[in-house]
């Protein structure tokens, strides 16, 4: 589902938008906590059909605040240029809302771990993954993307 935009103009589609979420390096991940205080962080991602996957410690302020309210907000910038010369930028970026959720399902865990693996570090085997009783300490998290909006700007690049 695409939520509309003020400038309509300016929206890319369902698809452009995921494109620039698949090949994005870095997001950024929003949260709200128990008490309604946002949070917002920076993460790598993997993407695999309609899910944005990343992976974080076992503790921390995020995995306390997706337990509290899963639902969450992440964007990507996929490119963006300071055109001085216009006092504008010219951008391209996704935002994707959604329900996080823990995953605790050793298969589904590998899954997402070899995702981030194979966009991050192409070529490398993580032995631990391949064994069949991994060391999966690491928590991966899933997001189900439910709304996803694009948008890129009105003044060009040169």
């Amino acid at each position: 589902m695409q939520t509309r935009l003020r400038r309509e103009e300016l929206a890319l589609t369902a698809q452009e938008a995921w494109e620039i979420i698949r090949q994005g390096e870095i997001g950024y991940l929003a949260t709200v906590d128990a008490k309604g205080e946002p949070y917002g962080v920076v993460l790598n991602h993997a993407v695999e059909g309609e899910e944005i996957f990343f992976h974080c410690a076992a503790k921390g302020h995020k995995l306390d605040n997706i337990r509290a309210n899963p639902r969450v907000c992440y964007t990507v910038v996929g490119v963006h240029q300071v055109l001085a010369e216009k006092m504008s930028a010219y951008y391209r970026s996704a935002v994707a809302f959604g329900d996080a959720r823990i995953v605790t399902d050793d298969a589904e865990k590998r899954k997402g771990l070899r995702l981030l693996m194979e966009k991050y570090s192409p070529g490398y085997v993580c032995s631990s993954l391949e064994s069949p009783k991994p060391d999966l300490r690491t928590v991966v998290v899933a997001i189900r993307v439910d709304r996803i909006t694009g948008k890129r700007s009105a003044d060009k690049a040169d």
